[in-house]
């Protein structure tokens, strides 16, 4: 038996919980962690925007204003379809789980331990995406 959480999905785990967002937790604790981090992002997002009360509005200015705020306007929309679908992730896990408990050939195990293998490959590659993109 493969439990799939702890040994392909570790980095995605902590991952998920630094921001609030791991589908198996739901403490207060982790409510307000959620409510904390989306505010972070809304109140990027109007600090962003901020600046057309005070400036001159030029072409220039507008340009580089919006493609800050669309790359942080990305991360809010991105951050809330994980929270508002948060239990859906969680049954897609609970099915995959249930899949890798059903395998007995050793080549299926095999094979499933080489796609978690690549699946914590594209999730480092994506960290680091996102850490060069901010």
């Amino acid at each position: 038996m493969i439990c799939i959480v702890t040994q392909h999905f570790n980095l995605n785990r902590i991952c998920l919980m630094l921001i609030g967002l791991w589908p198996y937790e739901c403490s207060k604790l982790v409510r307000f962690q959620t409510f904390f981090c989306f505010t972070i992002l809304i109140s990027s997002v109007v600090y962003q925007l901020a600046v057309f009360i005070s400036e001159d509005c030029t072409i220039n200015l507008i340009l580089k204003v919006f493609s800050i705020a669309l790359l942080f306007f990305m991360y809010v929309i991105e951050y809330n379809s994980f929270r508002i679908n948060r239990q859906i992730i969680k049954w897609s896990l609970d099915q995959l789980q249930h899949i890798c408990d059903e395998l007995k050939d050793e080549k299926e195990i095999d094979i499933m331990k080489k796609c978690g293998d690549d699946t914590r490959r594209y999730t480092i590659l994506l960290i680091r995406k996102r850490i060069y993109i901010i």
